[in-house]
């Protein structure tokens, strides 16, 4: 209860902070950048109270699990959390890039990696620590016919995955840091598609190892039968 307080009353605070930094802004701002950072599009300074609006409606998936979701309270309001926290993490860049008034053809130095990628990074390792102790649902985690029939596969189908999603967000991590170190700035942003592509295989490659345990078990059982 009290993490779902903390946390919908930061949420609003930082709601209320960016709708005051909005209101400081002039009436025209950069909305729109493309990847070599210049502004290709102009607007209401408004679209930028969309990430903490979205953080802030969080809290309502934070509540709901903490009234209703008793076997899941724990990992969905760990991800409602991360999730949140990410939202607040990129608004804030974007809003610190815009606030020295750039114009439209100017470039801007958007740290691509740091900005989006490492916060994502930290929304992997989440996603995978929520799974070692996840018990089988039919609203989150790795769903698949296997993992729906046999709570043993669910349990080492979900270890399995929290190891690779934790993994990939280590390693996401790191490539950001690299990649915001070491590379150029029209390099950097190409390099998001490595978070990306760990993300589809931390996802993918459970799913794939549930079936082979399904095939196991099925296997195992048909040579105990001609026994």
């Amino acid at each position: 209860m009290l993490s779902a307080i903390f946390y919908t009353a930061l949420s609003l605070c930082n709601l209320l902070l960016a709708l005051l930094g909005v209101l400081l802004l002039p009436e025209t701002v950069a909305t729109h950048f493309s990847l070599q950072g210049v502004v290709d599009g102009m607007g209401s300074p408004a679209v930028y109270l969309a990430l903490p609006a979205a953080a802030a409606l969080i809290s309502a998936a934070v509540w709901v699990a903490e009234a209703r979701l008793r076997r899941l309270r724990t990992p969905v309001k760990g991800i409602c959390f991360a999730v949140g926290a990410v939202l607040v993490y990129v608004g804030w860049i974007l809003f610190s890039l815009i606030s020295d008034g750039v114009g439209p053809g100017e470039t801007v130095r958007f740290p691509s990696a740091v900005a989006v990628g490492l916060p994502f990074s930290m929304l992997y390792i989440a996603c995978g620590v929520s799974f070692f102790r996840l018990r089988p649902n039919s609203l989150f985690g790795i769903r698949t016919s296997a993992t729906g029939k046999d709570d043993m596969i669910w349990a080492k189908t979900h270890r399995f995955g929290g190891i690779l999603f934790v993994a990939a967000g280590v390693l996401s991590f790191l490539v950001c840091i690299a990649a915001s170190n070491l590379l150029s700035d029209a390099i950097e942003p190409y390099l998001l598609l490595v978070p990306l592509a760990l993300m589809a295989a931390a996802g993918l490659i459970p799913m794939y190892y549930a079936h082979l345990l399904a095939r196991q078990k099925v296997h195992k059982e048909k040579e105990q039968y001609d026994r």
